[in-house]
Parts: C-alpha cells; structure tokens; sequence
C-alpha cells in the first residue's frame, strides 16, 4: 500500500517508532535513522492503521496529521480517494519494491494518465 524511502528498503529487525515528539521514524535494527517523517505543528498522539488499509497518525482530538492514502506508493485501496496531482509508481516486481516502469498520474487538470518508463539493466 505505502512504503518510505522505496529505493533502499529497510532491512529485517528495522522498527517504525512514533517519538515523543509525535515523529514517525524508521530506524535500522541499531537504531540509526534511515527515515522520519517531517515534524508537523501539530504533535502526533496515535498511530492508527485502519480497516480501509489507511495508516494514519492522529492528534489528541482525533484528526489525521498525516495518512497513507494521501501518499500512496504503489497500490489504490478500495475507498482511497486519488488527489490532484498524485502519482502512482509500479514496483519492479512482485518481490522487490524498487521503483518500476509503470506511472498512473492524476494531473492537475483532472486527466488521468498512465504511461511506461524507460527502463534500464545494470550489466556488470
């Protein structure tokens, strides 16, 4: 549905952490940062992933600082609404997350386009 920093994949033992500053952080299994997610005015009180696939964080009073669906990476879930202006971008395949060949765009004029990338192998 959503991943971060697609292009270099957290690896097995990285944990996602919501800090007491209401950050949203993924670190290494050491716990070095490899991704955080920018600080809003608002601090986060929760972290929800909801029935719909939708991650949200959320304040004291409820509302979304910050969701999946408003980001998605390479899925539309049932009930996600697409924005003005939002990319969809395949994966390289079914097992490696890597950024694909494939871009579903919602343009800002209200158009939908899908179209394909050039591809390159890397030979060594």
């Amino acid at each position: 549905m959503w991943s971060a920093n697609r292009d270099n994949s957290a690896p097995q033992g990285s944990k996602v952490e919501l800090t007491r500053e209401g950050r949203s952080v993924l670190n290494y299994p050491g716990g070095r940062e490899i991704w955080a997610r920018p600080a809003t005015s608002t601090e986060a009180s929760y972290a929800s992933m909801r029935d719909t696939g939708n991650f949200v964080l959320a304040n004291r009073t409820g509302s979304n600082l910050c969701e999946s669906f408003s980001e998605p990476s390479d899925t539309i879930m049932p009930t996600q609404v697409l924005n003005q202006g939002t990319e969809v971008i395949s994966r390289y395949s079914a097992t490696n997350y890597l950024v694909g060949r494939f871009r579903f765009h919602l343009q800002l004029d209200g158009n939908l386009y899908m179209h394909t990338c050039q591809f390159y192998e890397i030979a060594y």
